[in-house]
């Protein structure tokens, strides 16, 4: 199965919190991918799954930080 993780942000975003996002999801191993866009949400996430091979597309807010990988896993 395979399964995908996309975040947005917009140019407006604290890059610390960004950079603290990144570093977590890298530490658990779990690719995500960072869409920066000032796109009304619904538009994004249509998109998004429009255009994924995924079985499961997972969106997540960058300022969610996952806490135990087996909890998304």
């Amino acid at each position: 199965m395979k399964v995908e993780f996309n975040t947005l942000h917009w140019d407006n975003v604290n890059q610390d919190m960004l950079d603290a996002h990144k570093s977590v999801m890298e530490h658990f191993g779990i690719p995500v991918n960072y869409h920066n866009v000032n796109i009304n949400h619904g538009l994004w996430m249509q998109s998004v799954h429009t255009n994924s091979t995924s079985d499961v597309v997972v969106t997540i807010e960058p300022d969610c930080v996952i806490l135990n990988k087996e909890k998304v896993s």
